[in-house]
């Protein structure tokens, strides 16, 4: 009994210290690239215990090697339990060419997830200027901006004063394909009697970020509102995330008897009953 008792505090002492103080907060990724001598992302290949070994996928601030060894993580942070293969953002110190150490912010950790939130913070930070050194071109962070088109970039020299300069150009329109939304639910919101039209509201997804709604189809035949909501793909770098849509689509009923009617959205129905005075819907 004494034993499990000693076994649930230890357990409890960890999980307490590696929760940070209620009225603390994570320093955003711009005050940790401040007080950072190498940001970089970079996938976890080897873990010791003495370091970890992480090949380097891209620098945001510094630059060097490909492969690199990081130390001092946090004993005591929530999110510095690294694994084999996991792909983070690095925040260090140190001189390259030797064992680097972690920045860190307490129980916050070092390391923060690489995802399309923080490349946006990260590149925003550091402005990612780009160099041209012993004819080399470096662009280490690039940000795109209206994926409905795909551009070109050429480095080129001026014939006035012989300096280098990008020239971006249109190369063509990235593909655009209309097919039929995922419609998760729909709802016919408040009807008034008599009212000259209603309105649903149609809730569903985009299978990745290039998605966005097209045109909507409506096609009335007896009693059922067929209504057909596209999509349409544009682009060609989409991040996978699906991401969630609400529209409201009107539907013309001046002129309807009354009755039961259906309204069916990309294969997803509900019911409504209509009514032409006040005095049938009570």
């Amino acid at each position: 009994m004494a034993l499990a008792l000693s076994f649930l505090g230890n357990l409890l002492a960890t999980a307490y210290a590696c929760l940070p103080p209620l009225d603390t907060q994570a320093a955003n990724i711009a005050q940790k690239a401040q007080n950072s001598t190498y940001v970089f992302a970079g996938t976890v290949t080897e873990i010791n215990d003495t370091h970890v070994v992480v090949a380097v996928d891209q620098y945001f601030k510094g630059s060097g090697l490909s492969e690199v060894k990081i130390t001092d993580f946090n004993s005591h942070s929530c999110s510095d339990y690294l694994i084999v293969n996991q792909h983070a953002l690095f925040f260090t110190t140190g001189s390259m060419g030797g064992t680097l150490k972690a920045v860190y912010d307490g129980a916050f950790g070092s390391i923060r997830t690489f995802d399309a939130t923080t490349f946006a913070e990260i590149t925003a930070a550091n402005k990612c200027m780009a160099s041209y050194e012993n004819g080399l071109l470096k662009i280490p962070c690039i940000t795109t901006k209206g994926l409905e088109k795909v551009y070109q970039v050429f480095l080129e020299k001026t014939q006035a004063d012989n300096r280098m300069e990008l020239v971006l150009t249109l190369a063509k329109p990235a593909p655009t394909i209309e097919e039929q939304a995922f419609v998760d639910s729909i709802e016919v919101l408040a009807i008034a009697p008599a009212a000259a039209h209603i309105e649903v509201k149609v809730t569903g997804y985009f299978s990745n970020g290039c998605g966005s709604l097209g045109t909507v189809y409506i096609n009335k035949i007896d009693n059922e509102f067929s209504v057909t909501l596209t999509q349409l793909q544009t682009g060609t770098i989409c991040t996978t995330a699906i991401v969630p849509f609400e529209k409201i689509i009107t539907l013309k009923t001046a002129g309807l008897a009354s009755g039961d009617y259906v309204v069916n959205v990309n294969g997803k129905q509900t019911t409504f009953t209509f009514y032409t005075s006040t005095i049938e819907s009570q």
